[in-house]
């Protein structure tokens, strides 16, 4: 629902030709018609946030709570081209968060992506993926020390991704090969550098259109990953290898409805022969439905062993999930409700989290150049582990000028 495109509404964006070359019979003919034709095909579409966040609890602490306010400034820039076949898109962003009362929770995020796809032929696509980015550590994340061990670590993640698709009316075949490196900037006494890693991943889906819109598929994925500390500074070797094998079905109603299910096997196994293996079902789903013209309902639902350095297990076994509701009051109000639960099992030790967050926003279309939202969310957090349970109330307002 949000996603659908509002003429009226939407950004229009700038002619990059505009910005960076003189007007069309002031340039002497010293711009050759190919240069400007080249550059006229990439629309610039500038923007910046002004978001007023109220947090209840700062630190997601269990005793102690502490309230917040905080300022965040967000410029980006999305620069996308208008070529009638293949496309590329080029991101980027900065957020700059300012807190009234905890300054040593101050940050300052970036990110940068681009995607070049190629439609080789009609049935055939090639695409080709790059991005650097910085973010903080979230509260209350499992790695976290909480405050009294210094600020949260600072991540930096680059990426490298090549995907092609094979599709046409009775056969799908998709893969991909994706790394992702990790490096940490240990803030205050938290030391992150035992979990800078690499990370390799190998995906390929096999699938047969029986009827138009609904495909069966098999799909397997295998993971590397290497990290630069062989021995970490409790004594483990986290390197590890993983698979993952599905068997599911797609259905595809175009513009109204979208469902896809599927089940399997994981596995994972470390270097260090004191950290368990890590086996059982694995299961994905999804589902976009518009039971009106007005509504929209998505959902999702993921399983998936995730990275911890946490002392005495090897992974954390994942299940995530989510689902949310889109109604168009008006052509220019939007209201979203949404809720996702997630269940993280702790290999080895006797440690369960259960995360549960509830969300609600509405976004009023003012015109093409600025959106405005308020939205509240709740989330709340029981863990097992001792001081390591804590909810959180937030609050926010946001304003989004664009071009």
């Amino acid at each position: 629902m949000r996603s659908r495109g509002r003429p009226q509404y939407d950004p229009l964006g700038i002619d990059l030709d505009q910005i960076l070359l003189p007007p069309e019979g002031w340039d002497f003919g010293l711009v050759p018609s190919a240069l400007r034709e080249a550059v006229g095909s990439f629309t610039l579409m500038p923007s910046i946030e002004v978001k007023r966040q109220w947090v209840r609890n700062i630190f997601r602490l269990e005793t102690g709570v502490k309230s917040d306010r905080i300022l965040v400034l967000t410029p980006a820039a999305d620069l996308r081209s208008e070529w009638g076949r293949h496309s590329l898109n080029v991101h980027g962003d900065i957020s700059w968060g300012i807190h009234d009362r905890q300054d040593g929770e101050n940050y300052l995020d970036f990110n940068t992506t681009g995607d070049l796809k190629l439609d080789i032929t009609g049935d055939l696509s090639t695409t080709f993926s790059v991005g650097h980015a910085r973010s903080h550590e979230q509260r209350g994340s499992p790695d976290d020390l909480g405050p009294t061990a210094g600020g949260t670590p600072i991540s930096f993640e680059s990426f490298g991704r090549i995907g092609s698709e094979f599709d046409n009316d009775s056969i799908l075949i998709r893969g991909s090969l994706e790394g992702k490196n990790y490096n940490f900037r240990s803030e205050g006494e938290t030391n992150s550098d035992d979990r800078e890693r690499m990370e390799n991943t190998g995906i390929l889906r096999l699938g047969y259109v029986f009827y138009p819109g609904t495909t069966f598929f098999v799909e397997g994925e295998g993971t590397i990953y290497n990290y630069y500390e062989n021995i970490d500074s409790d004594g483990f070797m986290r390197d590890s290898w993983g698979w993952e094998g599905l068997a599911g079905i797609t259905y595809d109603l175009s513009g109204v409805s979208f469902l896809e299910l599927s089940a399997g096997y994981l596995r994972k196994w470390y270097k260090d022969t004191e950290l368990n293996t890590i086996n059982g079902i694995a299961f994905t789903g999804k589902l976009i439905w518009n039971p009106t013209d007005f509504m929209t309902l998505t959902g999702s639902l993921d399983r998936r062993v995730n990275e911890t350095t946490t002392i005495g297990t090897s992974g954390i076994l994942t299940t995530t999930a989510t689902m949310a509701m889109d109604y168009e009051i008006l052509d220019n109000l939007l209201y979203n409700l949404n809720g996702s639960f997630k269940n993280e099992n702790f290999d080895t030790i006797n440690r369960v989290d259960r995360l549960w967050t509830i969300g609600t926003d509405f976004r009023y279309l003012v015109g093409h150049n600025l959106v405005a939202d308020v939205s509240y969310d709740y989330q709340e957090k029981n863990s097992k582990n001792l001081n390591s349970s804590w909810f959180d109330h937030t609050y926010e307002v946001n304003l989004r000028f664009q071009m």
